[in-house]
């Protein structure tokens, strides 16, 4: 015998189910109110007798139903039917079913009564329960269903049902799986316990499960397969609710283990960042005072001393425009402005280190044009990119700069012929700090922040900051893309190539060198 404990549970007789133990696992409402017994689910059953364990464990290896009887406290009899619960094949538990017994005698009752009123009963156990119940007689076509089942499929109640009718009604994703568990039920005994979803015309879905089992004739062919079906649409829900809660959980988990990783590596590497100028600052002022009457030492001596505070100088203003991008902060001056004089002037900036890294630095004007924007801030952009590529390109590479007009727009293509870029990290590496962890080797240091503000920079000027490449190995190609304005010649500032305006925020380090600079009297 297989129902469903919310079955069992409205029943009007009296029910349990106990394990090889005699532990209780349920005793409905009736046998709680008829017997008059501590019935707690999980504690022994306080009516052992030997006939009683021997008709479970019976019951439990798969034995016929069996009846017994037995007194309960005040004198009470019943007749107690003791029937084996799951599959035939694997059964585990037993059901005790009880039955009352007046002045110690059975009283007779017909037999088509009792199938009648045991029918009667468990059709209203099942409407209670909102259980839909399907027959299907072999071969697999008519199919009855009550009400309450035509209503899980979304069908009226005078519906008219075959197996067409069922599989046109499941989701499509469910229709493979769930006629793989029908045949297996009727062809194989396989145990019929599965879950699928129900379309209604307008697109709404309804989530059942249905348990069935398959009858067989004497000769082992299939006679009928019926059982029930329960809607779980409400259980699924609070499944998928718990399960985006779980979700949202381990996600808040990770950003928090990702956000202190990265605050680590940040501290870290910021420290390291800061310490190496300042390291390269005082050795080399412990030099310079050492050969202060040395006019070729103390000019030497100063060309470190400076590179190491602008490298510092740098550090600090990347730091102090990400903070100022977070917060909407990062402003910038409009005048009318040559872009290519812009490029032309950052390009023989880094010249030098070109020359000493041995890369080859080439620049080509195809066509320039007007902008408004910062001029600062554009040789920023253009200064940024170019530290990357210098950062990645080995000693023998190449950079090529080229200025072109597009349509309404002006082009500044850089490209170099170092490391590459993944195709998955074309855009990641325009987030801040994206250069932490990271395990390319780079010349120059850095904390990442170079292409983030480089992107920003752009976006505020009206254009855009993009990224390609090949793949690792292939190099990559930055291309910065900004508006044409239509302004005249007058209006247009010139830009002095070899001048740098000064960064906003000078680090202490260089105020800290002024006096001992001014000491030999180097300006």
């Amino acid at each position: 015998m297989q129902l469903p404990y919310g079955v069992l549970k409205v029943l009007p007789e009296p029910y349990i189910v106990v394990d090889e133990r005699l532990f209780i696992v349920f005793a409905n409402t009736a046998a709680r109110d008829t017997l008059m017994l501590p019935l707690q689910e999980g504690h022994a059953l306080d009516l052992h007798t030997d006939a009683l364990v021997n008709a479970i464990s019976a019951a439990i290896r798969g034995a016929s139903p069996q009846t017994i009887e037995l007194d309960v406290p005040r004198g009470v009899r019943f007749n107690a039917e003791i029937l084996p619960e799951g599959e035939e094949t694997k059964p585990r538990r037993a059901i005790i079913r009880f039955h009352r017994v007046t002045d110690k005698v059975e009283r007779p009752r017909s037999k088509a009564r009792d199938a009648f009123q045991d029918e009667a009963m468990l059709r209203m156990a099942v409407e209670a329960a909102e259980i839909g119940t399907f027959y299907c007689p072999m071969p697999l076509h008519k199919i009855v269903w009550n009400a309450k089942c035509k209503e899980h499929f979304w069908l009226p109640a005078d519906a008219e049902v075959d197996i067409g009718v069922f599989y046109g009604r499941l989701h499509p994703d469910d229709v493979a799986h769930t006629r793989e568990a029908v045949e297996a039920a009727v062809y194989r005994a396989v145990p019929y316990d599965i879950e699928y979803r129900t379309l209604s015309p307008s697109g709404d879905v309804r989530w059942l499960r249905a348990m069935g089992r398959t009858r067989y004739s004497e000769s082992g062919d299939p006679v009928q397969f019926d059982g029930i079906t329960i809607d779980i649409t409400k259980q699924k829900l609070v499944e998928k609710e718990r399960d985006r809660l779980l979700e949202h959980e381990r996600l808040r988990r990770q950003e928090a283990q990702t956000a202190s990783s990265l605050k680590d590596a940040l501290i870290a590497t910021v420290s390291h960042e800061l310490r190496t100028p300042l390291n390269a600052i005082k050795a080399w002022t412990e030099v310079l005072a050492a050969k202060a009457a040395d006019p070729e030492a103390v000019m030497r001596c100063v060309e470190v001393l400076h590179r190491n505070i602008d490298a510092q100088a740098r550090l600090v203003d990347d730091l102090l425009d990400v903070n100022r991008a977070a917060t909407d902060k990062l402003v910038i001056e409009r005048e009318p402005l040559r872009i290519e004089n812009i490029v032309s002037a950052e390009v023989q900036s880094w010249m030098p280190i070109a020359q000493r890294k041995q890369i080859d630095l080439r620049y080509r004007l195809e066509a320039g044009g007007p902008v408004v924007g910062d001029a600062v801030r554009l040789r920023q952009i253009i200064s940024n990119v170019l530290s990357n590529a210098m950062r990645y390109t080995p000693a023998g590479g190449h950079i090529d700069v080229a200025v072109t007009v597009d349509g309404p727009l002006v082009k500044v293509a850089m490209s170099d012929s170092g490391k590459g870029i993944p195709p998955e990290k074309l855009e990641t590496i325009f987030e801040p700090f994206a250069q932490l962890g990271a395990s390319r080797p780079s010349d120059h240091g850095g904390l990442g922040l170079g292409l983030a503000i480089a992107r920003k920079l752009a976006t505020l000027h009206g254009g855009t900051l993009t990224a390609t490449s090949a793949g690792e190995g292939k190099g990559a190609t930055f291309a910065l893309a900004l508006p044409l304005e239509a302004v005249t010649a007058a209006t247009i500032g010139t830009i002095d190539a070899g001048a740098r305006n000064p960064p906003e925020d000078v680090p202490v380090a260089a105020a800290l060198l002024a006096a001992p600079l001014a000491a030999v009297s180097v300006s």
